[in-house]
Formats: C-alpha cells, sequence, structure tokens
C-alpha cells in the first residue's frame, strides 16, 4: 500500500514589506506552481493546487442556473479566486484585496489541512482555534458512535 501525501502542520509567518511569506517547502511541492486562492468560508484564505481547483470549478460550474444559491457560489467562487505563482525563493504575495478582507495584521498563520492549505491572519486564527477545539472532541465522540 502506497503512502498517500497529506499536508500537515502549522507554520507562523510575519510579512515582509511586500506583503509576501516562504510557503513552506512541502507545500509548496504540492501545490505546485500556480496556486489558486479563494477566499474561505471562515475569512481566511483556502489554497488550492490547480488540478484540485480545476475540479472543483468544474463542480461549481455545473451547478444548475436556475438556482439562486448555484449563482451565487458561482459569482463568489470565481470572483474571489486568484491564480497566484511563487517567486524565485519560494516566496508568495497576498494580494491587496486578501489583505483589505481576510488580514488584519502582518502575521499569519499556514495551515496544512489534508489537501488543501489555509491561510489565517494569526490573531483570528488562536480566537477561533481556542474557541472550536471542543468541537474535535465532540465530532470524535460522535464518529465513534
Amino acid at each position: 500500500m502506497g503512502t498517500m501525501n497529506v499536508l500537515t502542520g502549522e507554520y507562523e509567518y510575519t510579512l515582509d514589506s511586500k506583503s509576501r511569506f516562504l510557503m513552506p517547502a512541502e507545500f509548496r511541492a504540492y501545490l505546485g506552481d500556480p496556486m489558486y486562492f479563494v477566499r474561505g468560508f471562515e475569512n481566511c484564505i483556502y489554497v488550492y493546487s490547480e488540478e484540485k481547483w480545476q475540479k472543483m470549478a468544474e463542480d461549481i460550474r455545473n451547478l444548475p442556473w436556475s438556482s439562486d444559491a448555484a449563482r451565487w457560489v458561482k459569482r463568489i467562487w470565481f470572483s474571489s479566486s486568484l491564480k497566484v505563482r511563487t517567486d524565485p525563493q519560494g516566496r508568495v504575495l497576498i494580494p491587496q484585496v486578501y489583505r483589505e478582507h481576510v488580514l488584519q495584521s502582518g502575521k499569519v498563520v499556514v495551515l496544512g489541512c489534508f489537501d488543501y492549505v489555509e491561510i489565517w491572519d494569526e490573531e483570528r486564527w488562536r480566537t477561533e482555534a481556542s474557541e472550536k477545539i471542543g468541537l474535535l472532541s465532540q465530532f470524535l465522540q460522535e464518529a465513534n458512535q
């Protein structure tokens, strides 16, 4: 049985003067170049490989146009998706639109989330994670019943 590549870990960075940070090498290797930023549900940034983004985009594209909810999903998904490339040093630039709407400070936390990455404002991540840690126990208890 082969090993499955899984993105894991939590990394803290301070953005440089140009709003860049060094994406962990393991994440860069998995995500490839380019990668896609999408505004996340929790006011974070989801980061997908081009292959995963294309698959998700195709699924979203195929939602019924007659559905108001589907049209909003399409609008939000595609309008918030940005193709991003790393520079030769492996740094990623946080685009202005995300700095304005998602990041409150110059510090970010980068999370491996199995097959995609999340980028959070550090303070928001600390607050949300401490408030939500109980969900892990609850979920595991329910899953084992």
